[in-house]
C-alpha cells in the first residue's frame, strides 16, 4: 500500500518532497512516512552502445550478487543511459526508486514509489 506524495499507482513523487536539508548537507527521506533511515536495496545501470541504440549492457546489484545481461528494456531513458537505485525504509514497507537518466542532452532525476508486489 502506498502512502505519501505520489501515492496511488506507482507514480512519480516531487523530488523536492523527498530531500531534506539540515543546514550542512542534503539527505533523503521516505515519501511514505518521512523517516530518514533508508537503505539501498538494489542498483541497476543501463549503458547503451550508442544514443538511440536498442542494445547495450544492464548491470544489477542486489546485496552481494551482481548480474550482467543485455536487457535494457527497463532503462529509465528511451534514448540514452540510465541509473536506478532502489531504497527500502526501516520504518515502513515503502520501496522507492531514484532514477537518473538523460534525454536530449539533459540529465533528469525522478523518484517513483514502487507498488508492493
Amino acid at each position: 500500500m502506498l502512502r505519501g506524495a505520489g501515492a496511488g499507482d506507482g507514480g512519480m513523487v516531487n523530488v523536492g518532497s523527498w530531500i531534506e536539508w539540515d543546514g550542512d548537507q542534503s539527505y533523503l527521506i521516505c515519501p511514505g512516512c518521512g523517516d530518514p533511515n533508508l537503505h539501498q536495496v538494489k542498483a541497476e545501470v543501463f549503458n547503451r552502445d550508442r544514443e538511440d541504440s536498442k542494445t547495450g549492457l544492464h548491470v544489477e546489484i542486489v546485496g552481494q550478487m551482481l548480474s550482467l545481461d543485455e536487457d535494457i528494456n527497463d532503462s529509465p531513458s528511451d534514448r540514452r543511459d540510465g541509473l536506478d537505485i532502489y531504497f527500502g525504509c526501516e520504518e515502513c514497507p515503502e520501496i522507492v526508486r531514484l532514477s537518473i537518466y538523460q534525454h536530449k542532452g539533459t540529465t533528469y532525476m525522478s523518484i517513483v514509489q514502487e507498488l508492493e508486489g
